[in-house]
């Protein structure tokens, strides 16, 4: 799995919003788990208890995927994606 591109915008009420496109290079389905950890200006992490639990998607043998988060507050400055592959 790796990380092809990723796009910032603002949504209409001024939230950044992050869409980050990955893509799954094996030969074999991929199951994972991400979660976007945002950031103040000082790189302090941003808590949002709605948005806390790790998400989970599953990714095709050569396909891609888009995975995106809007960031809990105005302040928010930056992000880190964490992603880990789920076993069986």
């Amino acid at each position: 799995m790796a990380v092809t591109d990723v796009r910032r915008s603002k949504t209409n009420d001024g939230f950044d919003r992050v869409q980050v496109f990955v893509k799954n290079f094996s030969g074999n389905r991929m199951r994972i788990r991400y979660r976007f950890n945002w950031t103040d200006q000082d790189g302090v992490e941003v808590r949002d208890p709605d948005h806390d639990a790790w998400e989970k998607t599953t990714v095709d043998a050569g396909d891609d995927a888009t995975l995106t988060s809007i960031a809990p507050n105005k302040k928010c400055f930056d992000f880190k994606l964490r992603m880990k592959r789920v076993e069986k």
